[in-house]
């Protein structure tokens, strides 16, 4: 056995009896409760990239929204008719024959 072995193996003994021998501690009743209810209670500071990601998702939203908006209003208040815009369209394609004659 290698003398590094051996130390490993004497710092395991030692560490086993100490978690054996260490003492139980002695707690009121509600301890737990009240060091649970301690938790909850703690505010919590605001992580810095949370609050920019927000930001961001809610910028994207508002965007989007406006773009829905804004090409809504402008097919609803085109003057143009719905045919005539695609009579335009087809004008400029030519008609030819699906396969070759």
């Amino acid at each position: 056995m290698t003398p590094e072995d051996e130390n490993l193996e004497k710092l395991e003994r030692v560490l086993t009896e100490a978690h054996r021998v260490r003492p139980v501690p002695i707690l009121k009743p509600g301890w737990a409760e009240q060091v649970m209810r301690d938790i909850r209670n703690v505010e919590t500071l605001p992580n810095p990239q949370t609050c920019v990601e927000r930001i961001v998702w809610q910028t994207a939203a508002i965007a989007a929204a406006v773009a829905l908006i804004v090409t809504v209003s402008m097919v609803a208040w085109s003057q143009a008719p719905l045919h005539e815009g695609m009579g335009l369209l087809t004008e400029e394609f030519e008609s030819t024959p699906l396969f070759f004659e």
